[in-house]
């Protein structure tokens, strides 16, 4: 069966409800709210001290979500949020709301959240036009399932003008390198646009080719083992019409050495005749 980790719809259009589908945190604690309310007030952001991830405060029994889902978003003084805690369900989530009230935000969290680079979004290169404005770090911080009893948290932290970024794996100090093998082990790839489509990427989606975006299908769906076999048949593929192009090329060849060979027998045939 096919599980689609997270789904994100953004809406620039306003609307006049804009209660979420999944439950949106502020400091730990479970509100039924709107997400332009779920901002927290205040300058003065302390350290991002999230509670630690609890599997009964998920809005679904942990059982049914997929091995890689999104169970937990966290961000503090990250774009408009000055602190907020989001868990999505373990099917499709739509984030529906007003412009301005932090939709994108939160889809920009989960890709930065795992990794991805800000190019990813189309949004901004630089990691600290992020920050919310008048603060000078940020905090993120995103919980999958990495097994099917157990969860891993990765937290990303950066701070104003390129003073640096540490990552954690459940909360101890880790390498980027470690971070990508735990998305390349379930499968989660921010750079296929079947996975994960920020709105301003949508034009290049539409311009993959059929051939293109078989293969970025089965990069999203399929097991790895299949997308190998696939890049090793279109290969083999290049490589046959390659060996083809140059059999005919020797054909044309040999076959105009053998007309040239037949003249030059029939004209020595005609000489010996004198």
């Amino acid at each position: 069966h096919t599980h689609y980790r997270l789904m994100l719809t953004t809406s620039s259009a306003s609307a006049s409800s804009s209660n979420t589908k999944m439950p949106l945190h502020d400091g730990g604690k479970r509100k039924s709210t709107n997400a332009q309310s779920t901002h927290a007030h205040g300058t003065n952001a302390k350290k991002a001290r999230f509670d630690e991830f609890d599997k009964t405060a998920l809005p679904e029994p942990f059982d049914h979500y997929a091995v890689g889902s999104i169970l937990r978003i966290c961000m503090e003084n990250f774009l408009t949020y000055t602190r907020v805690i989001v868990s999505p369900g373990p099917w499709i989530n739509l984030v529906i709301g007003p412009n301005g009230s932090g939709k994108s935000s939160i889809v920009a969290a989960m890709a930065l959240g795992l990794g991805a680079s800000p190019n990813v979004l189309g949004r901004s290169k630089n990691l600290d036009e992020f920050i919310k404005y008048g603060g000078e770090e940020a905090w993120l911080e995103v919980v999958l399932k990495a097994s099917h009893d157990d969860s891993v948290t990765i937290t990303r932290h950066f701070t104003k003008k390129g003073k640096g970024q540490e990552w954690l794996i459940d909360g101890k100090p880790s390498p980027h390198k470690a971070v990508k093998e735990i998305l390349q082990s379930l499968s989660i790839n921010l750079d296929n646009l079947c996975q994960f489509m920020p709105q301003d990427k949508v034009s290049e989606f539409a311009k993959l080719s059929p051939e293109d975006l078989m293969l970025e299908t089965e990069r999203a769906i399929a097991p790895e083992t299949l997308y190998k076999q696939h890049l090793e048949l279109v290969k083999l593929q290049e490589e046959y019409e390659q060996l083809n192009t140059s059999a005919t090329a020797d054909a044309r060849v040999f076959e105009n050495r053998q007309n040239a060979t037949v003249h030059i027998d029939s004209v020595l045939k005609a000489y010996e005749a004198r």
